[in-house]
């Protein structure tokens, strides 16, 4: 009677039990089938907007069953502790009644135990709808995948014929830009082409003017629109005035010619000219050596220099600018003018006489090589030679000057010469010819500049 007591006490306790862990079965069953859906959602789509949207959605209907689940879970904990109560007074009744109460305990039992299986059955059902909504949102996800991915091609075909697009669009407007500016250039050469004729035919008057010594004529068209307040207008405009004496306003020129060209050598090479006429040597010479330094082949320049320095008793520089002069323009008949009167004034006679030969090589209509010569010839004692350069001198085309100085040096030498039977018949004929060319006067005795 025992045995069949204790029999049936673990059948009710199995019947209680085997629900209440076929429910947490399911439940986990339910709770793994949902994480692997989201995993594999997470996986598969990169879309996070998307992904957001499934992940919420699973996480409410998971909630949703959660809860009923728990409810479930109270309901079977209440009815568990019912049975726990049912199984005291079935061992009272057992022990006061015999089988007859426990058999019919059995079958309540039993019948608890279907209910139990009928909510595990509504479970069932709701987890294969769970799967089922699952599953649709897994068909949702690969046809919202399948669109993602069409509109991502529809996209990048839509770039890369942008993209197309954008680069012709390009190579036309560089194309476009291109001729514009080739349209342009062409334009502004022929504006420039223009103004240069222009100019060239108004400075083609200037030069003209200039060289008859038609200077108002010159400033006249100095004054033109074409070439009014440019460099060459300033430049002229300062050697006009500086060839009618007006040095002042020359100066003023060319300093506004310097603004517009400051590196034109010549610019300050004629300041040092008019500085030089104004007795301004440290000027003057300040501009000479500016003018070097701007082209250090300016050879007027070093020989200017040259004479300011040989004025300042400074006769070894001055001979060495005299040399650079003919080192820069071989043809610079003033330099070797120059050297040739420093060469007598350091009685070096042969290479004065030298040095004058060879301006009169280069030019042999020039006025001050024979002048010069024929004092460098007469005072060497070349009386001969002397008398012919003079003769030259005299038959010139240019007008004809003696220096006071000269004059007497000349006829000291001349009376020398005869006194002393050098070659004085020729002597006494070019005397002759001196004194009677200052009577006719064909020559001009003068006083030499100081």
């Amino acid at each position: 009677m025992f045995m069949k007591t204790k029999i049936l006490l673990v059948l009710l306790l199995i019947s209680l039990f085997i629900p209440l862990a076929f429910c947490q079965e399911k439940r986990s069953s339910i709770k793994a089938d949902v994480d692997k859906a989201v995993k594999e959602a997470l996986v598969e789509n990169k879309n996070e907007e998307f992904l957001a949207k499934i992940n919420n959605i699973l996480d409410e209907k998971l909630t949703a069953f959660e809860e009923r689940f728990e409810i479930k879970k109270e309901n079977l904990a209440i009815k568990e502790s019912m049975a726990d109560r049912w199984l005291n007074i079935l061992a009272i009744l057992i022990a006061v009644f015999g089988v007859i109460v426990p058999i019919a305990i059995t079958i309540f039992t039993v019948f608890i135990s279907n209910k139990h299986i009928k909510e595990l059955s509504k479970i069932e059902i709701l987890r294969i709808k769970s799967e089922k909504e699952f599953a649709e949102l897994e068909v949702l996800k690969e046809k919202q995948k399948q669109e993602f991915n069409n509109l991502k091609e529809k996209t990048e075909r839509q770039q890369k014929e942008f993209g197309n697009l954008k680069n012709e669009m390009n190579k036309t407007l560089k194309e476009m830009k291109k001729q514009a500016a080739a349209v342009k250039e062409s334009a502004a050469n022929a504006a420039e082409s223009k103004r240069k004729a222009e100019h060239s035919e108004v400075m083609s008057l200037v030069y003209s003017y200039i060289n008859d010594k038609k200077y108002d004529k010159a400033l006249e068209e100095l004054d033109n629109k074409v070439v009014k307040g440019s460099y060459e207008s300033y430049f002229y405009k300062g050697y006009i005035y500086g060839e009618q004496g007006k040095q002042e306003e020359a100066l003023k020129m060319y300093n506004l010619a310097i603004e517009k060209n400051p590196n034109d050598s010549s610019i300050y090479y004629n300041q040092g000219v008019i500085l030089d006429k104004q007795r301004k040597q440290e000027e003057a010479l300040k501009m000479y050596n500016l003018a070097i330094e701007k082209n250090q082949n300016n050879s007027s320049a070093y020989n200017n220099k040259g004479v300011i320095l040989n004025q300042q008793g400074k006769k070894e520089e001055a001979l060495r600018m005299y040399d650079l002069a003919i080192e820069k323009n071989q043809s610079n008949l003033s330099a070797y003018n120059n050297k040739g009167i420093l060469l007598m004034e350091l009685e070096k006679k042969t290479e004065a006489i030298e040095s004058l030969k060879k301006a009169l090589e280069i030019n042999k209509n020039n006025v001050d090589a024979y002048y010069n010569l024929t004092e460098a010839y007469l005072l060497n004692e070349n009386v001969k030679e002397s008398c012919d350069i003079f003769k030259k001198y005299l038959n010139s085309k240019d007008s004809y000057i003696i220096y006071n100085d000269d004059y007497q040096k000349w006829i000291q030498a001349l009376d020398k010469a005869i006194a002393k039977g050098n070659d004085s018949k020729t002597a006494e004929e070019m005397k002759k010819l001196l004194n009677d060319s200052i009577s006719n006067g064909k020559l001009i005795k003068k006083e030499r500049d100081k």
